[in-house]
């Protein structure tokens, strides 16, 4: 027998939302919230960006409508007041398509990325970043911001640190702790494109592979490899501490995961 502990956050309310702003403005709001997060932001502050292709449907809001848009998420858990202090030199870029950064009860935490609910098939390949700076930002513009015919639904980066960066008391195999950055990239999977999806996908890597660690984060672990090893979401080290620790366990391989 097997268990998972978790304790609960004692939090009723969180300061989050999102700030859309029209493509031409990507490049300076991908600089922005990439000098933002640089600035030592409290460890209760926790945000996002993306690049988002949104649809020409009707559950679309009509200012997103069948464009692209940039799109910086932030969740904050140190109280509304602090929050929108925080946040002020994100709003400060201008008017924003749409602003929904307010105070909400953590049941509509959702609405703080504000992703469609409805599944779909998509292709995920992603990357752990060691930095983003700005000509990191330049390279990620330039690959899939306004301009570029690329079928990408998404291109997101999170900003990374906090606890996740520090090393608990008991190891574990959590892998990227020196990652100041993550990178995904989604695209609709479309049997008919013959690949191209992902091709493109493997480019906007590709570029960005100088500033990445060579991990993956695992929830994010897509591409043909995906179904077949989880290796790049793990350093060597913890990856033959859990081979180990399977070895031991669970000898027969009783146990089976969606990554071999």
């Amino acid at each position: 027998m097997t268990a998972l502990e978790v304790d609960p956050v004692p939090r009723a309310e969180v300061y989050g939302g999102g700030l859309f702003f029209a493509a031409e403005r990507a490049a300076e709001v991908l600089h922005a919230w990439r000098a933002w997060t640089a600035g030592g932001l409290p460890v209760e502050m926790n945000s996002s960006v993306a690049l988002l292709r949104a649809p020409d449907a009707p559950w679309v809001p009509a200012p997103l409508r069948g464009r692209l848009t940039a799109h910086v998420r932030v969740a904050f858990t140190g109280g509304a007041e602090r929050g929108a202090e925080l946040v002020r030199p994100l709003r400060g870029l201008g008017p924003a398509l749409i602003d929904t950064v307010r105070t909400r009860p953590y049941t509509a935490i959702a609405g703080v990325h504000d992703d469609p609910t409805e599944p779909m098939p998509y292709d995920e390949r992603s990357a752990m970043l060691a930095a983003l700076d700005g000509a990191a930002v330049d390279a990620l513009v330039g690959a899939a911001g306004p301009g570029r015919r690329v079928p990408f639904a998404m291109v997101e980066v999170r900003h990374l640190g906090g606890a996740l960066a520090r090393e608990p008391e008991v190891p574990n195999a959590v892998g990227h702790r020196g990652a100041a950055y993550s990178l995904s990239v989604l695209t609709p999977a479309a049997p008919a494109d013959g690949g191209a999806g992902a091709a493109a996908a493997e480019e906007l890597l590709a570029r960005m592979a100088p500033w990445a660690t060579g991990l993956a984060f695992l929830d994010f672990l897509g591409g043909p490899e995906a179904g077949r090893s989880a290796r790049p979401a793990y350093t060597p080290e913890n990856l033959a501490r859990l081979r180990r620790i399977r070895a031991v366990h669970d000898p027969g391989r009783l146990f089976q995961g969606d990554h071999g």
